[in-house]
């Protein structure tokens, strides 16, 4: 974990690539899209061989589809370790009763 960009850094790619993926499924298709993203994979040396091009064109998919249902999977990751690493309160502190026992 040494190297750390900061987390603006990539916003604008992201949702730039986000913006051209949603437009060309719209324009020619999820699986014509899809092709051209493995062609693409393959070209730019991102991917070993056919079969990971195609596993990685199909999660470019999966992840619009996503981000277009308003899905945020890193967020919630990143919201459940940090409550994960905060301090927990006793066990015996109203905190971890049900809300009707705490107000009795």
């Amino acid at each position: 974990m040494a190297y750390n960009p900061g987390a603006y850094l990539g916003i604008y790619t992201a949702g730039n690539n986000h913006y051209h993926g949603v437009k060309s499924v719209d324009e020619h298709g999820a699986l014509a899209h899809a092709n051209k993203v493995a062609e693409v994979f393959l070209r730019k040396g991102l991917a070993s061989c056919e079969a990971e091009a195609l596993s990685l064109a199909n999660a470019e998919i999966q992840r619009l589809r996503w981000n277009i249902d308003g899905i945020q999977i890193n967020r919630i990751a990143r919201d459940e370790l940090r409550r994960e690493r905060s301090p927990r309160p006793d066990a015996g502190s109203s905190a971890w009763l049900p809300l009707e026992a705490a107000t009795e």
